[in-house]
This record gives C-alpha cells, structure tokens and sequence, in this order.
C-alpha cells in the first residue's frame, strides 16, 4: 500500500520509519519534497509539503510536547560546524550550551502552527494520527526499541497489514541537561516543566 508519513521536523519520523521497514510487508523512503513511491510509503515534512490531500492515506506523526522538539531542532546543530551531535547512536558529547531564547521562540511558534495547520488541512481526509509520546518504547533493551502494542496495532490495521511487533535499533538520546538556560526556555513558552 502507498501511503504518506506526514509529520513537523524532529517529531520522530526516524524512529517511525524504523518501526514501520521492521514490518515484513511495509517499507517507507525517508524524507523527500515530492512524493515518489517504492511499494509503500514515503515521508514528507509539513514544512515543504505539496501533495494531494485526498489521493493518498495519510499516517500523521506530531509531538505533544513542542518544547522537546524544538529542544530537539536545537540540539541538532550545535557548536560553530553546526553538526549535529548524535550519529545512529554515536552520541557525541556535548559540553553545555546556552540556546538562543529568541531563535528558540521563533522555531517554537512556527512548529505549533504547522503542528495546528496539518491537523487542520488534514481532517477530512484518510488520516491516522500519532503523537510521538505516545510511539515512543516503553521498555527497551540496549538500543531495540519495541512499539507499544496499541499504537503498533492502530497502524497495522490503518495500513491493511498483519499485526506483528514493530521494533527499531534507536534510543532517546536527547541531552538536555546540558543547555544552562533550559528553564528559562521554557518560561519563554509559557509552559512549565
């Protein structure tokens, strides 16, 4: 089945994608601009997305915590070689950084508008929505991360498949204890930890 994996950036299309090639019949290609499909799906992201609405199911994956995910966004890129800090569990270290309250606002805002713009443009269309909070592993042992069931289970039957248990090589790797105006970040965004 074709099918779209839509989602904002740093929402856990990596960790999705993995879950879903882990399935015997499904595969998905990581982000593109356009869709082109290679029996199965195909991710784009929310901010560049030109498609047809109705023409293709639509598995929809946000974050309920925008906060995280711009956290996220920022850690992706830190030091002067913007670099990101983490390469397929490579984890490079970081030393403490302070984000920019500014530039973090701004990325804040435009992820809550895309986040609120596709559920929007999407509601009346054969959609799935998943929050990343909620496709996150519950338990992992080392770095195989397994789907919960229930999640696991909606996606299978959305996309015509045989349930099985959906897994991913992958772990949170987020170092946020190592941004020094953290809660400053936060009160920013008129949200408490």
């Amino acid at each position: 089945m074709n099918f779209i994996l839509l989602a904002t950036q740093r929402s856990g299309t990596h960790l999705m994608r993995r879950y879903i090639r882990s399935h015997p019949k499904l595969n998905c290609l990581t982000e593109s601009d356009d869709v082109r499909f290679d029996n199965g799906g195909v991710t784009i992201l929310t901010n560049n997305y030109k498609i047809e609405m109705n023409k293709y199911p639509l598995v929809i994956l946000l974050r309920k915590n925008l906060v995280e995910q711009v956290l996220s966004h920022s850690l992706m890129n830190v030091g002067e070689e913007h670099q990101r800090h983490y390469v397929d569990g490579n984890q490079k270290e970081l030393n403490e950084v302070t984000v920019n309250v500014g530039k973090f606002k701004g990325v804040y805002d435009t992820i809550k508008e895309q986040t609120k713009n596709v559920l929007d443009k999407t509601k009346d269309t054969n959609r799935i929505v998943f929050w990343y909070e909620d496709i996150i592993p519950y338990n992992q042992t080392g770095w195989t991360a397994w789907m919960p069931n229930k999640e696991s289970a909606r996606l299978c039957k959305f996309l015509n498949v045989d349930w099985c248990r959906l897994s991913a090589k992958s772990k949170k790797i987020g170092q946020y204890n190592k941004i020094l105006n953290l809660k400053e970040l936060y009160e920013d965004c008129n949200i408490t930890e």
